[in-house]
């Protein structure tokens, strides 16, 4: 039986809880201000991880899911314990995990593919303008498996419309563009492999 650290926690609150209540457990409150310079924060793009054992004494592996989600508010007023997100799922309603069970999407780690910043700088999205984008064309690709023209409707339609880094220019690009920019995401796909356990495969 494989069990997963999520319900580790569970189990030893459960027990934990039922003990006696003289003593205190010490967790150490994640680091905001690090959380929030790495890019935790309302808008950002995450994907779960936890870890999984064997159930019989094993190293935990870490999992990574396949999904996006979006951070929709950030509760930061445990004392105990780490910052708490609140994440907008596309397969369901918006859930609550804390810091330790979120991993950051950014450039590099396969939903900001290696490429994308300098292919937007050249459509001249670049700086602050680079976030919106970016996150609109990741939701189109990996939320909806968008294809190129998905891409363009949610950048230049769902989202209300996206502007360059020109002031007063909005972005309406031709759809080879979005075919150019859905092949980089293909690419990172391709070429990402999620951890997986070690061990004998049989």
């Amino acid at each position: 039986m494989k069990i997963t650290k999520r319900q580790l926690r569970r189990i030893i609150k459960e027990v934990w809880d039922a003990g006696p209540d003289d003593e205190t457990l010490e967790i150490s409150p994640a680091d905001g201000a690090a959380l929030e310079k790495a890019g935790y924060k309302v808008g950002a793009l995450v994907r779960a991880i936890d870890f999984v054992g064997d159930g019989y004494g094993g190293p935990f592996e870490k999992t990574v899911g396949a999904e996006i989600g979006t951070v929709v508010e950030v509760d930061d007023s445990y004392e105990d314990g780490p910052i708490q997100f609140v994440v907008n799922w596309s397969t369901g309603e918006p859930t609550m995990a804390d810091s330790t069970e979120l991993e950051l999407i950014k450039e590099g780690n396969s939903t900001d593919p290696r490429g994308l910043k300098a292919l937007l700088a050249s459509l001249n999205v670049k700086g602050r303008d680079f976030g919106p984008v970016a996150n609109a064309l990741a939701l189109a690709y990996h939320d909806a498996e968008g294809a190129p023209q998905d891409m363009k409707d949610e950048v230049e339609i769902h989202s209300g419309g996206l502007p360059t880094s020109t002031y007063g220019e909005w972005i309406d690009w031709p759809l080879e563009t979005y075919q150019e920019i859905w092949n980089l995401y293909k690419k990172a796909e391709l070429a990402y492999k999620s951890p997986q356990a070690s061990g004998p495969r049989f």
